[in-house]
């Protein structure tokens, strides 16, 4: 259990390190096993399994006798389309994102009515309550918008779609990096 943990979070290091610090970008080679796992302080056979569950997510595209490359997104011929990390560069306005996320929350929040667990529905409750008083609190401040964050957070994980649980957060962050 503690070893399929430690490869599930350094899967999750690397898909940071991919998707959020730019370290490795599309198309591009991991450094080797030996390289890879030093530098991130774990095993090969870690590495090697955090490797596959990235690959089995599409993230990681394994090349037998090439070495292990971070795949092309899915779109990637799509007309027009931009990569995860030119949306702040984008002339996006508030209204375009409030807009997007009206299109996703609800569907979002009747999968979470219909698949949350019992503790999952507590913690939405428990957080709307929060945002709540960060709002009469501060409605501007920082707070406000973590605690949002959290709420919307949590009823994405409750609906147990991954594509949603995955696609909101990118929105979330183009809404705070761009207002």
């Amino acid at each position: 259990m503690q070893k399929e943990n430690l490869s599930q979070r350094t899967a999750e290091t690397l898909q940071k390190m991919i998707l959020k610090e730019h370290i490795y970008k599309y198309g591009e080679k991991l450094p080797n096993e030996n390289e890879l796992s030093a530098k991130l302080g774990i095993s090969r056979t870690t590495l090697r399994e955090a490797i596959r569950i990235l690959a089995s997510d599409g993230l990681l595209e394994v090349r037998r006798g090439l070495g292990t490359f971070v795949a092309q997104p899915l779109n990637q011929y799509a007309e027009g389309s931009i990569d995860v990390q030119e949306f702040s560069k984008l002339k996006i306005t508030l209204r375009d994102l409030y807009e997007t996320r009206m299109i996703f929350e609800p569907e979002a929040a009747a999968l979470a009515s219909r698949r949350a667990t019992e503790d999952e529905i507590k913690e939405i409750l428990r957080l709307g309550d929060i945002c709540q008083q960060e709002l009469l609190r501060d409605p501007q401040g920082k707070r406000r918008i973590d605690s949002e964050a959290a709420f919307h957070g949590a009823i994405l994980k409750a609906s147990h779609n991954d594509f949603l649980s995955r696609f909101m957060p990118i929105l979330t962050e183009t809404i705070e990096q761009t207002f």
